[in-house]
């Protein structure tokens, strides 16, 4: 990109991410803590010194119900509702499609459990804790996409702690002996890796 071209959209997405946060009444402070960055990164944008990423700019444009256009383009009042995005409808959308995924796992788990108990009349109940490993992880992979950023660290320890919960089960139950039962160890595992989700969420960008 040219470097006058480069000026010219910094300061225009600077000035109208300036007019969207104080039509909301926030400080910059306020919407650093919503989307998980300093305050020190919401100035750079506002002074044209830098761009948001393309994830976290469409996460503020869903936020101040505008599209992307809006954001780089200077903006007649008259023409401001051509640029307004069906915010209500879109997380609706997003909602319904997030549940309708959701749904996946539960419809093959409760079929293969069927299948297996008329088949071979083995009661396969730990499927059920895959299926809300199956769920934390189609949450967290949309919530990647769609969803705010605080939320995250909740969808990976979800899902973190039932993927460990269902692999203990399933070797608990599958591996002769106590051999499975005995492998709780792994449940330590978690530990660390919940702390990394929690600490991740704090770190400025």
């Amino acid at each position: 990109m040219d470097n006058g071209l480069e000026t010219s959209l910094k300061y225009t997405v600077a000035k109208n991410l300036t007019e969207l946060r104080k039509n909301k009444g926030l400080t910059q402070i306020e919407l650093a803590e919503k989307f998980g960055y300093s305050d020190k990164a919401v100035s750079k944008w506002e002074h044209g010194e830098a761009l948001p990423d393309l994830e976290t700019l469409s996460h503020l444009c869903d936020y101040y119900g505008v599209t992307l256009d809006y954001l780089t383009h200077v903006v007649e009042e008259s023409d401001k509702e051509k640029y307004v995005s069906t915010r209500k409808e879109t997380r609706v959308n997003h909602l319904v499609i997030v549940l309708m995924s959701c749904l996946i796992a539960p419809i093959v788990i409760i079929t293969a459990y069927i299948a297996l108990d008329m088949a071979i009349g083995f009661k396969w109940w730990v499927g059920f804790i895959w299926m809300v490993a199956i769920d934390f992880l189609i949450a967290f992979i949309f919530n990647c996409i769609w969803g705010p950023i605080k939320f995250r660290p909740v969808f990976a320890i979800g899902l973190v702690w039932s993927l460990i919960g269902a692999l203990y089960l399933e070797l608990g139950v599958d591996l002769p002996g106590n051999m499975g039962w005995n492998l709780w160890m792994m449940f330590i595992a978690g530990i660390p890796l919940t702390i990394a989700a929690l600490l991740w969420n704090h770190v400025k960008k």
